[in-house]
């Protein structure tokens, strides 16, 4: 019995010494990568909205758009270590009034969350905008699509919009803040990645 204490005890200890190097090794991957690719966004390739529609179906105004440049390798190394990463879809549709501020007609915050199990080479993501429903994939390039894309977003229903007035549509995307584990706390040019926000698109319309 004491033999097999022992062995559970050497077992144990190696795999928190596997575990700490493994760490180890992570963190000092992402800094060299870091300083490799020098700034994490350069002038005019940070991430910005683009592919931006606007139309209706069903009795909803709809919304379409994509997030490009959200994922400079630095990060893509991160999640393939397993760092959770999510995005933050801030949607706002106003009334636009000439004497009068606007007023707000809909206001929606989207969140999609990325994760990857290393074990089993898979990622998952969730977006807010489908509930109940993931994407699991093996391939990086469809999770990461997944991520980008806002499709057929319900704005809101046209019943609630006035013929003839003029109104704006203003959506941006934000890197949502995550807590790393600590012993990436102290890497400031990886966790420079998880800090952006892009300018508001804007598009006006008449209905």
């Amino acid at each position: 019995m004491q033999e097999q204490n022992r062995a559970a005890r050497r077992e144990a200890h190696g795999a928190m010494a596997h575990s700490s190097l493994h760490k180890r090794f992570l963190l000092l991957l992402l800094l060299w990568l870091c300083l490799k690719a020098g700034p994490a966004f350069a002038a005019g390739e940070g991430p910005r909205i683009v592919e931006p529609v606007l139309t209706n179906a069903d009795g909803q105004l709809l919304l379409y758009f994509t997030l490009e440049g959200g994922f400079p390798a630095p990060m893509e190394q991160a999640i393939l270590a397993g760092l959770e990463t999510s995005f933050e879809f801030d949607v706002i549709l106003n009334r636009v009034r000439e004497l009068w501020p606007d007023a707000t007609v809909a206001e929606l915050t989207l969140v999609h969350t990325l994760t990857y199990d290393p074990d089993k080479k898979l990622f998952s993501v969730t977006r807010a905008e489908e509930p109940g429903a993931s994407t699991v994939t093996h391939s990086f390039q469809e999770a990461k699509k997944a991520m980008s894309d806002v499709d057929r977003l319900a704005v809101c229903p046209l019943s609630e919009l006035s013929k003839g007035e003029l109104y704006q549509v203003k959506f941006k995307a934000v890197m949502k803040k995550v807590d790393p584990p600590l012993y990436l706390r102290y890497a400031l040019p990886f966790l420079a990645l998880w800090d952006f926000e892009t300018d508001w698109y804007t598009i006006d319309f008449t209905y």
